[in-house]
């Protein structure tokens, strides 16, 4: 991981794929993000979470009043989440809108669902960006922030 950013009320760094933010149910004795930052700089709190398997920029605080400041003014701070994927195949349509409602299960599985209201409603707009025969590199933008919902929108 790499440190963007570090002063007396924010961490912001570059979290790897494959590191996760806090111990899964399977895993509670691995390493995790959240661990290891709490082994160098004490007491941290989470604003947003990324997935094992995603990297990218996150944001930890160093007391929970800026947390909680973070978290309930978020949509207003954050203008546009927007996230870069490489998949297996091409999209047809190349760019388009993925609308669903997702839901998980008792094991955590998320999965979508086209009845209303049968879980929480989740849109993905996406572009190609670039593809050849095998792989796609889509521009992935969200109007909502559901758990795993990148995942399951292009699986679907």
């Amino acid at each position: 991981m790499h440190i963007l950013h570090l002063d007396d009320q924010l961490i912001v760094l570059d979290k790897p794929a494959g590191l996760p933010v806090l111990p899964d149910g399977w895993e509670k004795e691995a390493p995790y993000l959240v661990k290891m930052l709490e082994a160098e700089y004490g007491k941290i709190f989470i604003v947003h979470r990324l997935d094992r398997d995603t990297s990218g920029v996150m944001l930890f605080c160093k007391s929970a009043k800026i947390q909680k400041i973070l978290q309930e003014n978020w949509n207003d701070i954050i203008r546009e989440r927007v996230y870069m994927a490489i998949v297996s195949g091409m999209l047809n349509p190349p760019s388009g809108e993925i609308a669903s409602y997702l839901k998980e299960n008792a094991a955590g599985q998320v999965f979508s669902s086209r009845e209303p209201g049968d879980g929480q409603w989740a849109v993905t707009q996406y572009e190609t960006i670039e593809s050849n025969e095998q792989y796609a590199m889509l521009r992935m933008s969200l109007r909502t922030g559901r758990k795993n919902q990148i995942r399951v929108h292009l699986q679907d």
